[in-house]
């Protein structure tokens, strides 16, 4: 289901980082789809990285939005309130707005 989708784009992002290091918006997605995979370290380094480069460019809007996500996936410990059945995108946004 969702899962293949998102491994194919964690390695897309990854090779349009590895294409150009400083592709903040592969850092940034690829963050985001890590968070759904449940990798959570990397989904946070991945928009760490991204803030850094929006900071750089001057970007401070998509700057303080990478940093406040990164923070929020960093808190988050574990499901709040969810079933097996529900997706990890909603497990997600559940952990991110409760």
């Amino acid at each position: 289901q969702h899962f293949g989708n998102n491994s194919v784009a964690v390695k897309d992002f990854s090779e349009a980082i590895r294409l150009n290091p400083k592709n903040v918006s592969a850092f940034y997605n690829r963050g985001i789809v890590r968070s759904l995979l449940g990798e959570k370290q990397g989904a946070v380094d991945d928009l760490r990285s991204a803030a850094k480069f929006y900071f750089e460019d001057g970007d401070l809007d998509n700057y303080q939005k990478a940093k406040d996500l990164s923070l929020s996936i960093h808190e988050i410990e574990s499901p709040i309130e969810t079933t097996t059945t529900d997706s990890p995108e909603k497990v997600l946004v559940t952990n991110l707005f409760a």
